[in-house]
């Protein structure tokens, strides 16, 4: 299933800037549904509203199986989703990508360096959360 939130869904719902109320009532949703994992593009990397912060947390601690996304730095550092969140999720993926020659973006790296471990596409941590692959037992040889 791909649930996609336009800017005219977040208009609809009236979802106010920093308030992520809705979207902990989605992932509630979701798991209730039965969605074999829930993988999210969006780094939440400030925090929101209190209240909302705390229901999108509650929420992905409920599913057991939200996937967030990183951005790998050059220096291997990592940006995440505010501390909470990024603990409460199953596990992340990066979402780097470099665009071709002409400015289109047609690759994303399935994994990326950061320190001495390796970070797995959002692409690639979610087909491991699929298939019941430890991501940490993927193998990367030169």
């Amino acid at each position: 299933m791909h649930l996609d939130l336009s800017d005219a869904a977040v208009r609809e719902m009236d979802m106010r800037l920093g308030d992520r109320t809705v979207l902990a009532g989605m992932l509630d949703s979701l798991a209730d549904a039965g969605a074999g994992s829930i993988v999210l593009d969006v780094i939440f990397s400030d925090r929101g509203r209190e209240d909302g912060d705390r229901l999108l947390v509650e929420a992905a601690s409920r599913a057991g199986m939200v996937i967030s996304p990183v951005i790998v730095a050059p220096d291997g550092s990592l940006t995440t989703s505010f501390p909470e969140f990024a603990a409460a999720s199953r596990g992340s993926g990066h979402i780097n990508a470099e665009p071709d020659r002409d400015g289109v973006y047609r690759r994303v790296p399935l994994v990326l360096a950061s320190g001495d471990a390796w970070v797995p596409s959002l692409a690639l941590r979610t087909a491991c959360e699929a298939l019941d692959v430890d991501p940490a037992s993927i193998e990367v040889a030169p």
